[in-house]
């Protein structure tokens, strides 16, 4: 599941513009896994996924 549907993502504060110019990034946070991300867009939320679906990949050597 994306964390824009997600009821534990929450938005803690938008970003900050000024006609077009961005002076500081928003901050998001997941209550459930206790992590914070900053965004810039909402776009962020459509491609970002809950880490419970990461699987790590086997490194070589």
């Amino acid at each position: 599941m994306s964390c824009d549907r997600c009821k534990y993502f929450h938005i803690l504060y938008e970003p900050l513009r000024t006609e077009g110019t961005l002076w500081d990034m928003g901050r998001a946070k997941c209550d459930k896994h206790d992590l914070i991300t900053d965004f810039a867009n909402y776009g962020k939320f459509k491609r970002l996924d809950t880490c419970e679906n990461y699987e790590p990949q086997e490194s070589e050597g």
